[in-house]
């Protein structure tokens, strides 16, 4: 490099003889010195600097994470100077989205159908009547199996978590016949799981009583339907 050079450019003048002084020689090798001392210290401060920077956009990319961004990749900043750090953020931001997803489903959910559980069913139903129009009319129904009891005594509670599945997709299908039904324009109806053989739906949009007695109708034609279990119905 420059430092090699100078050096070499010193010796040669040494060699020559004559035309320097040794105090010029010592004057020339203190520049070089000085010069090759300045480069390496710029390099080595343009290296801290990006490190500096990249540690800034980690903090800040750690700060958004913890007020709710788990998406956003890490900065390239990050990625160019610490390569390892940035795999772990972005390995470590979506071990946390997946466990907080897993949460809020367990929290929200019924881990047996899937369907919206009471805390979550009731919460919905609440913002959905609240954001009725005036003068809009709504229904909610509540079903609960007959003899539900015995299919768990006789054939046992895995076929029992079956005849539930089987029921919430049975009602999931009303919910899609009303979907078409209003060609997409109105708000799904909302299923719940309430406890054991309970479950629940509200559809937010009614015409009137008789609409309502239809849906109560087609609610009980899908549950009276025989249902298939262990090769029994």
């Amino acid at each position: 490099g420059p430092c090699a050079a100078g050096t070499v450019a010193r010796r040669r003048s040494l060699a020559r003889g004559g035309a320097m002084t040794a105090g010029e020689a010592v004057r020339r090798a203190l520049v070089v010195a000085l010069i090759c001392g300045i480069m390496s210290w710029a390099a080595a401060e343009r290296a801290l600097s990006g490190l500096a920077v990249a540690i800034d956009v980690a903090s800040a990319r750690i700060v958004a994470a913890a007020e709710g961004d788990l998406v956003a990749p890490t900065p390239r900043e990050v990625h160019a100077a610490l390569p390892e750090l940035s795999g772990a953020m972005d390995a470590m931001f979506a071990q946390v989205k997946a466990n907080l997803e897993s949460a809020h489903r367990i929290a929200m959910f019924d881990p047996v159908t899937s369907l919206a559980n009471r805390t979550f069913f009731r919460r919905e139903a609440e913002r959905m009547l609240r954001d009725l129009p005036d003068g809009a009319f709504a229904a909610l129904a509540f079903i609960d199996l007959d003899n539900f009891k015995d299919v768990n005594d006789s054939l046992g509670h895995a076929q029992g978590d079956q005849l539930l599945n089987k029921v919430a997709n049975r009602l999931r299908a009303i919910v899609a016949a009303e979907t078409v039904r209003h060609h997409g324009a109105a708000e799904e109806a909302l299923v719940g799981r309430l406890a054991g053989d309970e479950f629940t739906m509200l559809f937010p949009h009614v015409a009137d009583r008789d609409d309502a007695e239809r849906l109560a109708n087609a609610i009980v034609s899908a549950i009276a339907r025989p249902f298939e279990l262990a090769g029994q119905n």
